[in-house]
């Protein structure tokens, strides 16, 4: 079993991290261990956001080819995954929302019993929701409340995200890299296009341009964009995990130009 949950860790992206470890263990003072991956008892937030934003997507693109190909028949199929994306939708607003801290939150559904299930600690991959646009019809304040998770504090206290060089995985140092105080351009990415899928535009604009100054003084440094960054650090490339940190590289370069398009020349990227 602990095989089949490090391989799932592993295909997640988020490998590997204290986020599929059961929050009982991860409260518990003890230290980090891999031998406490379970993701395979989680319902992750942001992988079910993503399947939903994806089969709106497929569907429109189906809709173009309808379009321009003089293919009617092609509307039922559009009309099909429109109707899965709504009942996928359902179903995590249903199951994900937690209603304590009005976040989008992975939802754990086995442990020893009787334990009931019980939502994860607020982590990067509840962005994931605002981008895919789960939040229509989302509880009133509820997106109020990841526009605060997302400020910048001056002081970061245990349970903070945001930090001055950008939007940290976790709140936990676990010694992984899919933890504090580790960044990932993707995870800011979606974070910005998510705050301003919600009107809050400013915010936006400072975690881009606070990721922008921390990925340019790391290159003024060392001549070389980093996979992630030390989000407590600016200009420090991240660390832990498995491996040395790797130079490049696709998403942060693609990150950085995304950003400056949209905040430095008022365009939106493609």
């Amino acid at each position: 079993m602990l095989w089949r949950n490090l391989r799932s860790a592993a295909e997640s992206g988020w490998d590997f991290s204290s986020r599929w470890t059961h929050p009982r263990h991860a409260g518990s003072g003890t230290a980090f261990s891999l031998a406490s991956t379970d993701v395979l008892s989680v319902v992750p937030i942001d992988l079910n956001a993503m399947l939903f934003k994806s089969l709106h997507a497929l569907a429109t693109m189906v809709e173009q080819v309808m379009e321009h190909a003089g293919r009617p028949e092609l509307g039922s199929v559009a009309q099909a995954m429109r109707d899965k994306a709504r009942d996928l939708g359902s179903g995590i607003k249903a199951l994900l929302f937690d209603q304590d801290s009005s976040l989008f939150l992975d939802l754990w559904t086995r442990g020893e019993p009787p334990a009931p299930d019980v939502r994860g600690p607020a982590t990067a991959a509840c962005v994931v929701a605002a981008w895919a646009g789960l939040y229509e019809d989302a509880p009133a304040g509820s997106a109020e409340k990841l526009r605060l998770l997302l400020e910048r504090k001056d002081e970061i206290g245990p349970r903070e995200l945001r930090c001055r060089g950008g939007l940290q995985t976790t709140a936990a140092m676990s010694g992984e890299q899919w933890d504090a105080p580790n960044a990932w351009p993707p995870l800011q990415h979606m974070a910005v296009e998510g705050l301003k899928t919600l009107g809050f535009w400013e915010d936006a604009k400072q975690l881009a341009e606070d990721w922008l100054e921390s990925t340019h003084d790391a290159w003024l440094q060392t001549s070389a964009m980093f996979e992630k960054m030390d989000a407590r650090q600016p200009g420090r490339g991240g660390g832990g995990g498995e491996y040395v940190i790797q130079e490049g590289f696709g998403w942060s370069n693609g990150v950085a130009l995304c950003f400056l398009l949209d905040f430095a020349t008022g365009e939106e990227a493609a």
